[in-house]
């Protein structure tokens, strides 16, 4: 590792600090200075993935805020935890989606990150998506089975967020994507009834209590 930046970065920590530098220093200054080289060279030296800066934020989280798929798809082969929360709650996969960073929003989901996540605000991905108003996340979103029906600490949905742009087809995309989950859901707890009491309930939604129906559609979409 005779990388300038490397070398910089080490005179620095002679002079400065009162510790030499450690793998994790150097994963933090690649991750930092988006540089793919160093934090693989950082990585196999033994660094931790999932080391945080001075702020309590993890390298999977800076590295999906500043945009670099190269070093999202790193850290994530590398073990580092999808879902790790900076200090106010916010995700690496809500970082990604606020800076519209569709592939890393793709990468994010693909390695399991929770799509149903809440900030300490209980602000979604999706509330970020549709504040954003990107359709192509939105969708990604739905494709992970993110629950449309959760409220905001002021008691907003993703719905009352969409915004005059692109309002009717974030409006309609989620009204349908509502719609079609209230429906699935309903139709499992009649058949299900049906099944036990052997009856024969018409397929409607007001056959069931809401308060059934959501219940239904949080335990589909946990």
């Amino acid at each position: 590792m005779c990388n300038s930046k490397i070398l910089f970065f080490v005179i620095c920590s002679v002079f400065f600090n009162s510790r030499p530098m450690t793998g994790d220093d150097q994963l933090l200054y690649a991750i930092e200075s988006n540089n793919v080289e160093l934090a693989q060279a950082a990585l196999e030296s033994g660094a931790s993935p999932n080391v945080l800066d001075r702020n309590k934020d993890s390298c999977l989280y800076k590295a999906a805020e500043s945009g670099c798929l190269e070093l999202v798809d790193l850290l994530i082969a590398k073990g580092a935890t999808v879902n790790q929360k900076c200090c106010v709650g916010w995700s690496p996969l809500s970082r990604a989606i606020c800076k519209n960073h569709v592939q890393i929003v793709k990468a994010l989901l693909e390695a399991k990150a929770t799509p149903n996540s809440k900030d300490h605000c209980l602000v979604t991905p999706l509330h970020e998506a549709v504040t954003v108003a990107n359709l192509e996340i939105i969708q990604l979103l739905f494709a992970a089975k993110v629950n449309p029906f959760v409220k905001d600490k002021w008691g907003k949905t993703a719905t009352d967020l969409v915004k005059k742009k692109h309002a009717h087809d974030m409006g309609k995309l989620i009204s349908d994507y509502k719609s079609d989950i209230k429906l699935k859901a309903t139709r499992a707890v009649l058949f299900i009834l049906k099944r036990i009491y052997q009856t024969k309930s018409d397929d409607n939604c007001s056959e069931l209590p809401s308060d059934v129906v959501n219940a239904i559609i949080d335990y589909t979409l946990c």
